[in-house]
């Protein structure tokens, strides 16, 4: 009986739903590790994302600040491209130190870290239900005390949210 009431209640609200202006969006992103965001949008082509996950054998947790715009508007206004900034800290577990291009092998150890993040992808926003999927590049740079430093420039993550 339940399963009936939702039923009548979505059909009825279908329109309303579906017509809603979302303002924050919720969902996991999928490349070196599965990491989960939460992305508030402050202006209509600007938004805060923060993220926090398992990424690179380590737990990582940071924010970016993202910038939208309209690509391909004559073709569909659901597809938008952005661009952004941010940092990442976080904690990695590794048995490698590198200097430079040299790298060396001892016991396993966890180490902070820290790192500055840029974005820049491509997203699509389905009009009838409440998603989005995406497509992105990360470049990072990141300090460790194991690695000392290390450029991370093909990052390419697949994003799956739900808008609310």
């Amino acid at each position: 009986m339940r399963i009936l009431y939702a039923i009548i209640f979505l059909t009825l609200f279908y329109f309303d739903l579906s017509a809603q202006n979302y303002t924050r969006d919720a969902g996991v992103r999928f490349g070196q590790g599965v990491v989960g965001s939460y992305r508030q949008f402050y202006k209509e082509e600007m938004a805060v994302e923060l993220f926090g996950g398992f990424l690179n054998q380590g737990i990582v947790f940071g924010g970016m600040k993202e910038h939208f715009s309209d690509a391909l508007a004559h073709y569909s206004g659901n597809i938008r491209v952005y661009y952004g900034y941010g940092v990442h800290t976080g904690f990695n577990y590794t048995n490698k130190y590198r200097v430079l291009n040299r790298q060396y092998r001892y016991d396993w150890k966890f180490s902070p870290l820290f790192g500055l993040d840029g974005i820049a992808g491509i997203e699509y926003i389905f009009p009838e239900v409440p998603l989005l999927v995406s497509f992105d590049i990360n470049p990072s740079f990141e300090f460790s005390l194991n690695r000392i430093f290390e450029l991370n420039v093909f990052d390419i993550t697949f994003l799956i949210k739900y808008r609310f």
